[in-house]
């Protein structure tokens, strides 16, 4: 997965260029379904489970949604996934930020850093991993979010 996103991301080197819309699509689609893993859920609970891997993402991603709650996940991952459009104004730039998604309510306006996001994703991933193998992450609910998918294993 992080080899297929690095790949990808690389391709802003090319001509074309890389494809932000797609990454950041992706990004978010990730957010959700890692903590699918966590917490044992095949289906359903969409929204919590985007949120709660947000925030494993790091403090600025706990504080932007903390103040704009909802908008996160209703206006990004589902205007992507479902409408493959973001209502509001959105700028998605491969590189900077400080923050991988931030959202000034004012403007209505979002700007996702890819690389950003990226970065903050893979280590919120490999805490996860990290707490499998310590034993901090249950192993069992995440056999049981995977239990008949021999395909994502």
């Amino acid at each position: 997965m992080f080899e297929d996103l690095d790949k990808t991301i690389d391709l802003v080197n090319c001509l074309r260029g890389a494809p932000n819309f797609l990454l950041t699509l992706v990004l978010c689609c990730y957010t959700e379904y890692w903590e699918r893993l966590v917490k044992g859920s095949p289906h359903g609970m969409g929204e919590d489970c985007f949120n709660e891997f947000f925030d494993r993402l790091g403090n600025c991603y706990q504080k932007h949604k903390q103040q704009n709650f909802d908008v996160y996940h209703d206006d990004i991952r589902c205007g992507l996934v479902h409408s493959n459009i973001i209502d509001e104004n959105v700028e998605i730039k491969i590189g900077g930020g400080n923050c991988g998604i931030v959202f000034d309510p004012v403007k209505r306006e979002y700007k996702f850093h890819v690389i950003r996001y990226f970065e903050d994703f893979k280590k919120a991933v490999n805490d996860y991993i990290s707490g499998l193998h310590s034993g901090s992450e249950g192993v069992i609910l995440m056999e049981r979010a995977l239990r008949g998918k021999p395909e994502l294993i």
